[in-house]
């Protein structure tokens, strides 16, 4: 859910001259989230290396990735490219070139990684300019429903008190 409105950032940027560097991490949460899939932040366990909670339990593949995500990370702060050991190339509008993490814990250059997907979001973006407000509406809408089904211990609320008001 997370994907097209930050691949519609990179796209922008990309439009008007920038650079970015793009990457979707698909690796799934383990433990006790494992019914959620890849879900949001579940790359952070790897850019902090913490790891040996119930919803991120440490491995050593686990540990090998994060070192490397970190080196990647590092290299971006410090030179402006996240080369490590494997080119990552920077988006661009012919190619759409993104770092994919996959679940088995590999990572490789994707070129138009779910294009028909994301690409439609983009129209949609360009042509509808609300579009951007009712997507932080709906992200907020979804985490309510992971609260409703997990419970607060889980999801705890993150945010002051909000409503949903659907218009027709």
């Amino acid at each position: 859910s997370l994907g097209g409105g930050n691949l519609y950032q990179a796209y922008q940027h990309t439009k008007n001259g920038g650079t970015d560097y793009f990457y979707v991490f698909d690796k799934s949460y383990e433990g006790t989230w494992t019914n959620l899939g890849s879900a949001h932040a579940v790359d952070c366990n790897y850019l902090s290396g913490i790891f040996g909670y119930d919803e991120a339990p440490g491995s050593w593949e686990n540990l090998v990735l994060s070192r490397k995500f970190q080196k990647m990370i590092a290299n971006f702060c410090k030179t402006g490219n996240p080369f490590y050991d494997v080119e990552w190339k920077p988006y661009s509008l012919e190619n759409e070139e993104i770092m994919y993490f996959g679940n088995d814990r590999s990572y490789e250059i994707k070129i138009k990684y779910q294009h028909d997907r994301y690409s439609n979001f983009i129209k949609a973006m360009e042509l509808d300019s609300t579009l951007s407000l009712k997507y932080v509406v709906s992200q907020a809408y979804c985490y309510m429903i992971l609260q409703e089904e997990f419970g607060k211990e889980t999801f705890p609320d993150m945010y002051p008190p909000y409503k949903v008001i659907i218009y027709n």
